[in-house]
């Protein structure tokens, strides 16, 4: 978070378009079903620890996979967007 905040975030503020930009990225559907589904993921798996005697379901290879997955079906967007 602290590389994020200082070398990030004063890009995305001072660039002209890049907020822009990446609001529209990520408010396109695909982006969106791909975090949904990361999102249910995460719960299964990760935050799981949080709760006593839950059971996790997938595995931090599962998650690596389905995280590549997700980009591979992104990527084409980010490619055709810097062709426009």
């Amino acid at each position: 978070m602290e590389t994020f905040a200082e070398l990030a975030w004063p890009s995305y503020c001072i660039l002209l378009g890049l907020r822009k930009a990446c609001q529209a990225f990520l408010a396109e559907p695909d982006v969106q079903a791909a975090e949904r589904e990361l999102a249910v993921y995460w719960t299964g798996y990760w935050e799981i620890r949080r709760t006593p005697g839950a059971e996790r379901t997938g595995s931090a290879e599962g998650w690596a996979q389905l995280l590549d997955d997700c980009i591979e079906r992104v990527a084409p967007m980010v490619k055709s967007r810097r062709l426009r």
